[in-house]
């Protein structure tokens, strides 16, 4: 609960520091944080056993430099591929083919060293691979909205930081109080995929209904989307974690549970590159058919641009029919962009439906072995 929490609380808080101290504190506003809670873990947490340093020198350093290559080249692919119209740029193909080398080191060290930095021994469980698979879907699902609905708020409603903040403030709300009774009600299930697929479900519902925007859709239109998305993202992370992780040998769980995060966070940032790629395409689709439509020869469009051209001399605008006819345009694009985000919540909403038949593959997390009393 309090690792999704993040992403979904971050632009509430973050929207109110950026409107009260401008978005430089948003650097320096976590020194304060950061430094009471290292005080705190030196002083309550218990030390387990003894460092050993001699494990140092069974680093696979040469798996480490791969996985930083890997997963770096990858980020900056991701993140400027599509300004960049991915591979027509020198420098993208030129962090790709890094990206790709690095992987294939990684890899190479990550099935030969006796070490390995990362091991990937749980993916050899069928119910842990298929739960892993579910978790990109959940990050896709939970960064992905979290990147577009502040995208829209902003472009098309022109919110503020704070205005975003409070507007998706429902998301983190439900999942904060939905959280700890999704998670006892799980707990006391025996077979939790249907209550994985309901969440799925409710997620899809949530992003679909977001996929029906307008240009006047403001904060009691993404409410009702962002509760059920919200409620049905603890579910789902309930649901799933439990069987993938159960499904491990013990020695195993402690790998498989950071695994199971990086495939949630490579979800999100898998989705937010797709979903920036689509943007761009869609936006350019929607806003040639719009032009094409908007005939000037057509009598709506005549009188609106003349309406328009006649308000503005009123006003004593300079050059009011190039004006009118800018602000016409203007409204264009934004249909246009308007569109677009249907488009992109739709795209997700589909993503996340099919997923929820993966969850009947899914085998209930097992039952732990009965404690023994101590013998005297």
């Amino acid at each position: 609960m309090v690792s999704t929490l993040g992403p979904t609380l971050g632009p509430t808080l973050g929207g109110y520091v950026a409107e009260a101290l401008g978005w430089r504190a948003l650097f320096w506003i976590n020194l304060l944080p950061g430094l009471l809670i290292a005080v705190i873990v030196w002083r309550t947490m218990q030390q387990v056993s003894k460092g050993e340093p001699s494990l140092l020198r069974r680093i696979d350093f040469t798996g480490l430099v791969g996985l930083a290559l890997f997963l770096g080249a990858a980020e900056y692919v991701f993140e400027e591929g599509p300004a960049n119209e991915w591979f027509a740029s020198s420098e993208i193909v030129l962090w790709a083919l890094v990206s790709v080398s690095g992987g294939a080191l990684f890899f190479w060290r990550a099935f030969r060293a006796e070490t390995p930095i990362v091991d990937l021994r749980p993916f050899r469980t069928p119910t842990f691979a298929i739960g892993a698979c579910l978790a990109f879907i959940i990050g896709l699902g939970l960064y992905s909205t979290v990147f577009l609905t502040p995208l829209f708020l902003g472009a098309v409603r022109g919110y503020s930081a704070f205005q975003i903040g409070q507007t998706m403030f429902v998301q983190g709300l439900m999942m904060f109080i939905s959280g700890p009774a999704i998670g006892v009600f799980a707990r006391g299930l025996q077979d939790t995929r249907w209550l994985g697929a309901l969440g799925f479900v409710c997620v899809a519902a949530g992003t679909g209904l977001q996929a029906q925007l307008t240009a006047q859709s403001a904060f009691w239109e993404f409410a009702a989307p962002q509760a059920l998305r919200g409620v049905g993202l603890i579910m789902t992370f309930s649901a799933v974690m439990q069987p993938a992780l159960s499904s491990l040998p013990p020695l195993l769980v402690h790998a498989g549970s950071g695994l199971f995060n990086t495939m949630r966070n490579l979800g999100g940032a898998f989705g937010i590159a797709a979903l920036a790629t689509l943007q761009l395409h869609a936006f350019a689709s929607h806003r040639q058919e719009l032009y094409a439509a908007a005939d000037p020869a057509n009598p709506h469009v005549q009188g609106m641009i003349a309406q328009m051209q006649a308000h503005l001399a009123q006003t004593g605008a300079i050059d009011p029919e190039r004006q009118a006819l800018m602000h016409y345009a203007s409204l264009l694009d934004r249909e246009a962009l308007v569109m677009t985000f249907n488009d992109q919540f739709l795209f997700l909403a589909v993503v996340v439906a099919l997923s929820t038949l993966a969850m009947v593959f899914l085998k209930p997390a097992r039952q732990p072995m009965p404690v023994a009393a101590p013998a005297h």
